[in-house]
């Protein structure tokens, strides 16, 4: 479709420049953006309904070209998308997710030097944000303009400055100019959608489906680095929407043991979400390989314990040695030594601990006994002294002698 030339605020590669880099790999920089007539007036991509494409308002534009002897016009009309998605080389893209304005692009980026002596073109999909998925897009715009000129090859030493300004875009393939459509008496240049091609469409209420790569529930050791395996989408009328999914919560702490839950998500062209897709991560402690032998816990001092009432207790702890840990006296666990010496009675201190494998060492205990003070008047009964050795001993004369001694119970 030819178009009546417009005034010069068109929407344009701003600038394309041929930049020669240290290691002779030519590149051209492209900058999207619109041409403003007295910071007024400038001109803006949107979709059929005249909205200016955006984070919400999805689009993906392309700069490329069609190879000699390709049939741009014939399969235009005949809205071939698919053969002119075939056909067409792209040199670089940018979606309107960073639009500071809707439909209007403000960045760019660059591209290593190709299709010289070609005509470029744009070529923009709406409701895809990446232009290898331009196939399910629910519209379509091709532009060129008799300015563009063909592409430049770059220069060497010094780049060749490709300076494309205020394109009015005097040849819509695919898609129209609507007159005033963009920023003040500027234009908008807007999709379309096409017969038979396409996707995303008023008609599609089907919601993708989303297949987990890989078990849905992995486990790791503590520390191991993950690598998520991914999903893959299918949507009956966009087709493969893998590239669309949002994966979240794919970054947790593998240090930090924990069940953690990746979710997946994604929407088709048409806003039909997918059922959500999880996939169940578990950080587990290290198990050392073949360790089944549980540690030992030896007392320290006696195994039981006498005191006198209000006396303090002051515990004498225990040891744990194990086969394959070696000393884990620092995680054995003491419970009941807290107990209170004012109050006369028997009370048991009980010491535990596991090996890093889980093993568990046989529970050790103290019995610790609280007995009342004998108070004086209380006692009655005599002690009783038995001898050591016997009651009559012989020696010879001048023979030293050595008592044996005594003991007493009272």
């Amino acid at each position: 479709m030819k178009l009546r030339p417009r005034q010069r605020w068109l929407l344009l590669l701003s600038c394309l420049v041929v930049a020669s880099l240290a290691w002779g790999q030519d590149k051209v920089s492209v900058t999207y953006g619109s041409a403003f007539e007295g910071g007024a007036d400038g001109n803006i991509f949107g979709s059929s309904d005249g909205t200016g494409f955006d984070a919400t308002n999805k689009a993906v534009i392309a700069l490329g070209y069609f190879s000699t002897g390709f049939d741009v016009a014939a399969k235009a009309g005949a809205e071939d998308v698919t053969g002119l998605l075939a056909g067409f080389n792209v040199l670089h893209s940018m979606d309107f997710s960073s639009a500071p304005t809707a439909g209007f692009l403000s960045t760019g980026g660059t591209f290593d030097e190709a299709g010289v002596g070609e005509t470029p073109y744009l070529f923009v999909a709406s409701g895809v944000t990446d232009f290898a998925n331009a196939a399910s897009a629910a519209e379509y715009g091709l532009f060129t303009d008799s300015n563009f000129g063909a592409i430049p090859a770059g220069g060497s030493p010094v780049p060749v400055d490709w300076g494309i300004a205020r394109i009015s875009y005097d040849s819509a393939l695919l898609g129209s100019e609507k007159i005033g459509g963009g920023f003040g008496s500027a234009n908008a240049y807007l999709t379309q959608a096409v017969a038979g091609g396409g996707g995303g469409g008023d008609d599609d209420t089907t919601a993708p489906v989303i297949t987990l790569n890989g078990e849905p529930a992995v486990k790791l050791a503590l520390g191991e680095a993950y690598t998520d395996a991914g999903a893959t989408a299918q949507d009956e009328t966009d087709g493969d929407i893998s590239g669309d999914i949002v994966a979240t919560g794919a970054d947790f702490d593998s240090s930090v043991a924990g069940t953690y839950t990746v979710k997946y998500n994604v929407s088709d062209a048409a806003g039909n979400a997918a059922a959500e897709v999880t996939r169940t991560v578990t950080v587990e402690a290290a198990v050392q390989p073949g360790d089944t032998t549980a540690p030992v816990i030896t007392l320290n001092g006696e195994a039981s314990v006498k005191l006198t009432v209000g006396e303090a207790y002051a515990d004498a702890g225990a040891t744990a040695q194990d086969e394959t840990d070696g000393d884990i006296s620092g995680d054995i666990v003491t419970t009941g030594a807290d107990f209170d010496s004012s109050v006369a009675g028997t009370y048991t201190l009980k010491y535990n601990v596991s090996d890093a494998a889980g093993n568990a060492a046989a529970e050790v205990t103290r019995t610790v006994t609280v007995e009342a003070a004998v108070q004086p008047g209380d006692d009655t009964t005599a002690p009783v002294i038995t001898l050591n050795g016997e009651a009559a001993v012989k020696l010879a004369l001048g023979e030293a002698y050595t008592d044996a001694g005594a003991t007493a119970q009272d």
